[in-house]
């Protein structure tokens, strides 16, 4: 398919060329891998869409399947990027609150990523084999960190 206007030569919608969902779905790869199904099906409705609006206000635009996967590829890489961006702190205050706060050691960012990559006992006490409360794990450490009063 070429870039195309709304009506053909022979007067035909040429909205009608665009690929079915599941024609550019076929034609995406891995993508469903890596961002899953549904999201993909979103952005491959959306771009088709998008087309077919431009198609029906008659302005020029490629329908080849792989121009369109090519844009589906690019929405979701974009919309994976983080708003987030790496700055240095040149304002003399340490703990910034604009700025993202203290920053954590190494060892709580490694043991942060490790819990939810794997099953956990959560909410289950290993010693009775029972449900447990998942406020034991650090009942330790607060208790150590925010002693409580003696009466």
């Amino acid at each position: 398919m070429r870039n195309s206007e709304q009506h053909g030569r022979n007067g035909a919608d040429t909205r009608r060329d665009l690929p079915s969902v599941d024609a550019v779905l076929k034609s995406c790869g891995d993508l469903e891998a890596i961002w899953g199904r549904t999201g993909v099906v979103r952005v491959v409705k959306s771009e088709l869409a998008h087309l077919r609006t431009r198609l029906g206000q008659r302005s020029p635009c490629d329908i080849r399947k792989n121009e369109i996967v090519a844009g589906v590829l690019t929405a979701l890489t974009d919309a994976d990027r983080s708003t987030l961006t790496r700055i240095f702190n040149l304002t003399a205050t340490t703990l910034h609150t604009n700025l993202g706060r203290a920053l954590l050691p190494q060892r709580a960012i490694d043991a942060m990523s490790q819990v939810p990559s794997m099953p956990t006992n959560l909410e289950y006490d290993l010693q009775s084999g029972a449900r447990g409360e998942r406020d034991d794990h650090y009942a330790a450490i607060r208790n150590a960190v925010l002693p409580a009063k003696s009466a």
